[in-house]
């Protein structure tokens, strides 16, 4: 999911926000559908690079509500993939 750009697009706006504000926050969002543990661990890579002042991590929380959407568009959520990328 590219809806606000690619992981180098985000980690730039962050590098670019970075003493703007006394504290600077990330919140990383995993366990999206299809999602690796190497692609989180990219992930993590970046934000480990960018010094950030806070990082706040969560599992991607879908909603009954919204749960068929996403399946539609990104994949069912698999809820124990969350244990699997959080080891």
């Amino acid at each position: 999911m590219k809806k606000y750009g690619s992981g180098e697009v985000i980690a730039q706006r962050l590098k670019n926000t970075q003493g703007c504000f006394d504290t600077l926050n990330a919140d990383m969002i995993f366990n999206f559908p299809g999602q690796t543990p190497q692609m989180l661990d990219e992930d993590l890579s970046i934000l480990r690079n960018l010094n950030m002042d806070q990082t706040t991590f969560y599992p991607l929380m879908v909603s009954s509500i919204t749960q068929e959407t996403m399946g539609k568009t990104l994949g069912d959520v698999d809820f124990g993939g969350e244990q699997k990328l959080s080891n």
